[in-house]
């Protein structure tokens, strides 16, 4: 991931060096994740009704895109992400994937999140390595060893920040570590995080204020409010902005197919003609913007490329996790699985915003199906103890 900053690929563009990253990263992880799909095939197993159903619509899908003629590269390219919730659906459930392990392991993930976007790495890592501010702030034995990493929390905290989403997720994570934690974090910690952590921010906003303003949360946050008008929702920022046109132009190619196109999209490789957009950035990002396959929101990207059948199934696993995550979060007592629910519901939120952050995100899904198994544990337990109680 950090070869295309290392070689200063793509210059300044930060989204070309996205592009370089997230490509470099997959190649290397190609050959690991084929392994397990050959291994897992290979011994008789049984596959859960969600990832079967999904399967079958990937099946559908991939078949109608080649149908389509849609760009060949570009099929490869969807069809590959569209099958990393079943590929880490394997990883987790179908090898010798232990979450006593992963637990074990959950804090290298925080450290290397944490140093990649110290070094000024972006990528999914940037909202990852909030995840290691939190820890940081709520989770560290604020003993003498722990001083010089706690001095790295304003830095981790600025280059974190680089987008409005980022302060949403971050003031997420603050939350629920005060008002709803009660495992974690004692109430002489929030005491004591109220009074005095609180001041010496204070006087580090005060003094580094000039730093705070050139962070991406902030500047983009400035530029959201003073060109929005909530009242009669009108959205003048560019970012904003070019999202709605998406979605505009998305409902008119949804309105002007047919039924079957309506019902399971336009496939693998699909794309918009964005050459009326407002948005600069968009044109620095893609050689030829009439024909774009990257639409930002979760809704739109989804009804685009996978119709009403691939909706349905995105709006019930947001479901499904939610639940998943509030009875890991309610119950509060286990570090990894607390933070890996948080990630998992901050990436779920901003896949409103910005989709391909959450399916391309090989972290997001790794994650996710630890939650899955983690609350199946849980169930498991509670199953059991209910039948020792009934008897």
């Amino acid at each position: 991931m950090t070869v295309p900053y290392v070689l200063d690929l793509g210059g300044n563009n930060t989204f070309i060096k996205d592009f370089y990253a997230k490509r470099i990263m997959t190649l290397f992880a190609l050959p690991f994740l084929t392994l397990i799909l050959f291994y897992s095939f290979k011994k008789k197993i049984t596959v859960n009704k969600n990832i079967v159903l999904y399967s079958c619509l990937y099946i559908i899908i991939l078949l109608s895109s080649v149908l389509k003629g849609n760009s060949i590269i570009l099929i490869l390219t969807d069809a590959f992400i569209g099958a990393l919730p079943i590929i880490f659906y394997f990883v987790v459930f179908k090898t010798n994937f232990n979450l006593a392990e992963f637990e074990t392991s959950f804090n290298s993930f925080l450290i290397l999140a944490g140093l990649l976007v110290l070094m000024g790495v972006k990528l999914q890592f940037s909202y990852f390595s909030l995840l290691s501010a939190a820890y940081l702030m709520f989770l560290v034995k604020w003993n003498k060893p722990q001083v010089l990493i706690l001095l790295t929390l304003p830095l981790l905290l600025v280059q974190s920040l680089i987008g409005k989403s980022a302060l949403i997720m971050l003031g997420f994570l603050i939350s629920y570590f005060f008002f709803f934690n009660k495992e974690l974090v004692s109430r002489q910690k929030k005491t004591y995080l109220i009074l005095i952590p609180s001041s010496l921010l204070l006087i580090l906003t005060i003094t580094f204020w000039s730093k705070i303003e050139n962070t991406g949360s902030y500047r983009n946050a400035k530029y959201f409010i003073r060109n929005t008008d909530l009242k009669n929702l009108s959205f003048k920022d560019n970012s904003t902005g070019h999202r709605l046109f998406e979605a505009e132009e998305v409902l008119k190619i949804f309105s002007d197919t047919d039924i079957i196109t309506k019902l399971i999209g336009n496939g693998f490789g699909a794309t918009i003609d964005l050459s009326e957009t407002q948005d600069g950035t968009i044109a620095r990002a893609n050689e030829d913007i009439t024909k774009v396959r990257h639409i930002h929101m979760g809704i739109f990207a989804v009804i685009h490329r996978y119709g009403i059948l691939g909706l349905s199934l995105y709006i019930l696993f947001i479901g499904k996790m939610i639940f998943a995550c509030r009875r890991i979060l309610k119950i509060g007592d286990n570090k990894t699985f607390v933070l890996s629910a948080l990630y998992v519901l901050i990436i779920l939120f901003d896949s409103m915003i910005s989709m391909n952050h959450m399916m391309s995100n090989f972290l997001f899904w790794l994650l996710t199906f630890a939650v899955l198994k983690k609350n199946d544990e849980i169930q498991k337990y509670n199953r059991e103890l209910n039948h020792k109680m009934t008897y």
